[in-house]
This record gives C-alpha cells, structure tokens and sequence, in this order.
C-alpha cells in the first residue's frame, strides 16, 4: 500500500505518527510518505516588519524547518516495514495533500486532528477536515 502521514510538526502530529506505527499493518512493499506542507502566509505585506516569514518557496528557512519536522516524525515511527519518503510542499497544506495525494496514487492518507474546538475549525478552518471532505482516497484522522 501508498500512505501519506501528514505532519505539521504537532504534538498530536507525533502521536498520529506513533499510532500509525504501532496500529497499521506493514509489510515490505509498503511506501509512506511523509508530508509537511509549509503554509507562505498569502499575504506577506501583513507580517512585513513584524515578523520575519519565509514569502517564497525558495527560502532556506523552509527547509530547515521541514528537517527538523521530519525529524521529529520519524523519531515518532517505530521501525516498520517498507520504504520511507519525505516530501515538502509549499503553499495551502489541504490543496497540497491532496494534489499530492491524486498524483502519487495514494491508497490511504493519516492525519493528526488539530484538537480545535468547532467554534475555532469554523473560524479557523482544519485541514483534516478539509482531507475528510475532498480527498478521493480515504483519510483516517487520529485524534
């Protein structure tokens, strides 16, 4: 089977990632890859002189960030069968799962909730809701 984590570096990211290990039957053709999606605010004149955000996807800020998360997440896998990957994408983390999703043939994508209450999802939005409702290939979101 293909499998996406999906990993925002999280606390509950590092948990769906341990779950997903521990819970998901692996065997050696299996392919995971791990996904973290770097939001570029849309906006950058909003943060400009306020904060220091990467604005374009060659920054090499991304990429430290996206190391130390994939980092983080493979310490939160247990050893498993099978072939591990990492891909960084840039841009909304929804649009870029699933575009991602479609294009790699994924059998099963995982995500961590984002443990917000209803009233914060509404304002805020989720992607793992986002997931549930658009993707072509199921979702299993761990809370």
């Amino acid at each position: 089977m293909r499998f996406v984590l999906a990993t925002d570096g999280s606390l509950a990211a590092r948990k769906a990632a341990a779950w997903y290990s521990e819970h998901l039957p692996h065997q050696e053709e299996d392919v995971l890859f791990l996904v973290y999606v770097f939001p570029l605010p849309e906006d950058e004149e909003v943060y400009r002189g306020i904060l220091d955000l990467p604005h374009h996807p060659s920054d090499d800020r991304i990429q430290e960030v996206a190391e130390e998360i994939f980092q983080q997440t493979r310490e939160a896998l247990e050893p498993s069968e099978g072939t591990i990957h990492e891909a960084l994408l840039v841009g909304n983390p929804a649009h870029e799962i699933l575009e991602f999703a479609s294009t790699q043939n994924i059998d099963l994508i995982v995500v961590a909730g984002s443990g917000r209450t209803p009233r914060e999802e509404m304002c805020l939005g989720s992607v793992s809701n986002a997931l549930v409702h658009r993707s072509l290939s199921p979702v299993l979101v761990i809370r």
